[in-house]
């Protein structure tokens, strides 16, 4: 590695030779003094550039301040400071033509400061919200990166019914998949109720469980269960003004309800985590969750779902068919939406000892598992470090 410096006030980079800096490949300044204003970074060097240069791209909250994940932030920073890349988390507003301003977390200092870079190598898209990927300084940034041929990853967010869609072209994938489809009338729901007599309803556009509901068609009446609630309906009209309610803020697709295998009187879902490897996909770590007692709506943990090891359901054949899963999903989503680096699945298990894919998420929350996310941290800087054409490391 080798040592650049920043000088905060000219927002000027330093290095003892001239280097190309940065995917616009900008000329450092030639450093011929050293000011104690200045700061250094570590960054790896070849013959004639150095970096790479990482960017983050998330978005500002209310009170102007960076939004999202800033656990995953900070890990990312420090995990990418410690192999010589130099991370910038920063928003749309702050993407310039030749430069972008963000933040970056500098080691000696030990606090986040500003800083002004040339354009990155890299960028892993953080928004984080769905609504913010619809607005145009976001859709002007993505066009900018694709005509300049900046990689950018996980380049949105994909709700139920699209996933859904995409999933069913894949021949290995449908039979895993739980019949689905958009919910759009009360006859509709007579239907399924009829042909199925359970079945969840879901938000399009939810996550972490918010927002789902089992229901199922009684001896005498309707029964409607949520994470937080339960109801009884004499009638279905009273059970679907009582939906419309929830329509009227969201879509809302319904989905047979698969009678699940139990573990301790209770259900319980794989969450498998995965990276991108080159053209291939690896499983970065694969965690149990298990609904509460208190309700088998869902088994995420913000829900009182809880948190089981691993090794308690763990066979070589199931590793194996997760693995052939995860490939097929990682291409088709290469293939049909662009570059998605990680990625993760929600795989329940069927009374009948089959395998159901419930979800694929596009943008993963972080794992409760230590493990698990210290593995996810060094695999996204490896892929970064990969798309960037800099030196990786093992991890």
């Amino acid at each position: 590695m080798t040592t650049s410096y920043y000088d905060p006030l000219s927002q000027k980079w330093y290095h003892a030779q001239e280097k190309m800096f940065g995917n616009n490949k900008i000329k450092t300044e030639k450093l011929f003094h050293y000011s104690k204003k200045w700061l250094p970074f570590s960054l790896n060097e070849d013959s004639h550039r150095i970096g790479p240069i990482i960017g983050i791209l998330t978005s500002k909250g209310k009170n102007k301040k960076l939004a999202g994940n800033g656990p995953l932030f900070l890990s990312l920073v420090q995990q990418f400071s410690k192999i010589g890349a130099l991370p910038i988390v920063f928003t749309p507003d702050d993407f310039g033509v030749s430069f972008v301003t963000g933040y970056t977390f500098h080691p000696s200092l030990g606090k986040w400061i500003q800083v002004s870079s040339p354009l990155p190598d890299v960028i892993y898209n953080r928004i984080p919200f769905r609504n913010l990927e619809k607005e145009t300084d976001f859709t002007a940034l993505t066009s900018f990166l694709q005509k300049h041929n900046i990689p950018f990853f996980n380049p949105c967010f994909i709700n139920k019914l699209e996933m859904h869609h995409l999933l069913m072209e894949s021949s290995s994938l449908k039979p895993l998949l739980p019949e689905t489809s958009l919910l759009t009338s009360e006859e509709m729901l007579h239907d399924w109720l009829k042909d199925k007599q359970k079945i969840y309803i879901k938000p399009v556009s939810s996550a972490k469980g918010k927002g789902i509901f089992r229901i199922s068609l009684q001896e005498n009446h309707y029964l409607m269960e949520g994470v937080h609630l339960t109801k009884e309906f004499a009638t279905l009209n009273e059970l679907w003004n009582e939906l419309k309610v929830h329509l009227a803020k969201d879509r809302y697709i319904i989905q047979e309800a698969i009678e699940p295998a139990l573990y301790d009187e209770s259900r319980y879902d794989f969450r498998i985590l995965s990276h991108k490897e080159r053209n291939n996909f690896v499983i970065s770590g694969i965690g149990i969750r298990q609904s509460s007692s208190h309700q088998q709506v869902t088994t995420h943990v913000p829900n009182g779902g809880k948190i089981l090891p691993y090794e308690l359901f763990a066979k070589e054949e199931d590793y194996i068919f997760f693995h052939s899963i995860i490939q097929e999903v990682g291409h088709l989503l290469n293939k049909q939406l662009g570059l998605f680096g990680e990625f993760s699945l929600d795989i329940g298990v069927g009374a009948n000892g089959k395998f159901y894919l419930y979800e694929v998420n596009s943008k993963p929350m972080s794992f409760d598992e230590e493990h698990i996310e210290n593995k996810r941290i060094k695999a996204i800087c490896h892929l970064c470090m990969q798309l960037s054409g800099f030196p990786t490391f093992p991890h």
